[in-house]
């Protein structure tokens, strides 16, 4: 039924974090319309919204635009859990860290059992460089999903930040298991492994997997093996 804008605004997450998990191509074209015809179909729809808003600022940096539909989908509906849970994202990607830690928040109280917004907590406690923080709001995804790849991801990051290199690898192999074809997975387990004097096996996956590695993904992974940047 093409004309349901809720499905609109799905097909434009998934396109959005395909790209964003480096499953796909990133860039903004197909998220961006299925985000234009839910919005065209429903005018009202604050997903819709503050989705486009994410796809705007992260594949096109066009701050003026996603500003405007971020705050078009608060009027629309603030105590939505996603579109604070979004919102959190988008202020991640406009350089707004605290902001995004307050609006996560906001979505992990309006929907506490989401395995989602409590991994995307433990990810900016991460960055804000409060890694036990992140590690037990990691902790509290695995208990409701233990499938949930990236809650294993922020705990080994987490370890390997606090100076626990073979917590994390224990946390990041975990993860790899799991998600082996996730760039950000493998690049972090590589790069932990180098860290921890492992330079056989990071350098078996590095050369296994470089050819997916986005160019941050080299960076960590070349840094630690103490390679040159080609």
């Amino acid at each position: 039924n093409p004309s349901q804008p809720s499905a609109w605004t799905a097909l434009a997450q998934a396109d959005y974090l395909l790209g964003f998990y480096g499953l796909s191509e990133p860039g903004a074209g197909a998220g961006r319309a299925s985000a234009a015809r839910a919005i065209a179909l429903d005018p009202a729809s604050a997903r819709a919204y503050v989705v486009r808003a994410s796809i705007t600022l992260d594949a096109e940096w066009d701050l003026a635009s996603s500003a405007k539909d971020s705050r078009k989908a608060l009027e629309i509906d603030r105590h939505d859990p996603l579109v604070q849970h979004w919102l959190a994202w988008w202020c991640l990607a406009a350089g707004r860290l605290p902001e995004a830690r307050a609006a996560v928040d906001r979505a992990v109280r309006l929907q506490p059992l989401s395995a989602s917004a409590l991994s995307a907590r433990a990810t900016f406690a991460y960055l804000a460089g409060d890694f036990h923080a992140a590690i037990a709001d990691a902790g509290s995804v695995i208990e409701m999903d233990p499938a949930f790849s990236r809650a294993y991801l922020r705990i080994g990051l987490s370890h390997l930040a606090l100076g626990n290199a073979r917590a994390g690898i224990h946390w990041l192999d975990r993860a790899y298991r799991m998600s082996p074809e996730m760039p950000a997975v493998v690049a972090a387990l590589t790069h932990a492994h180098a860290l921890a004097g492992d330079g056989a096996e990071a350098a078996r996956l590095y050369e296994a997997h470089a050819s997916r590695f986005g160019p941050y993904d080299d960076a960590i992974v070349l840094t630690a093996l103490e390679r040159p940047f080609e």
